[in-house]
């Protein structure tokens, strides 16, 4: 594994990208608007406001648990909470 970028070399979103990617929580590939996985996923029932929580909404360690090896399904229901119910 190697070390993470410098948070003056990179944004704070490449840096959780490194972060996701070394956990293999798939963030990325589920958030990013030229992955064509996050285009299905947010194109199918109810994700397009899901979507925009998590990425204008409150930054919830929550988000870190959908996707991948360590899915919580308990992590959406989390995130809602924590962003008010909105």
């Amino acid at each position: 594994m190697s070390a993470p970028p410098r948070t003056s070399d990179a944004s704070i979103l490449v840096l959780l990208a490194f972060y996701a990617s070394q956990i293999g929580c798939e963030i990325p590939e589920h958030l990013s608007w030229t992955s064509l996985s996050a285009w299905k996923w947010w194109s199918s029932g109810g994700n397009r406001r899901f979507s925009k929580m998590l990425l204008d909404g409150v930054n919830s360690p929550h988000a870190y648990r959908l996707w991948g090896a360590k899915k919580w399904e308990g992590a959406r229901e989390a995130i809602e909470r924590a962003n008010g119910g909105v």
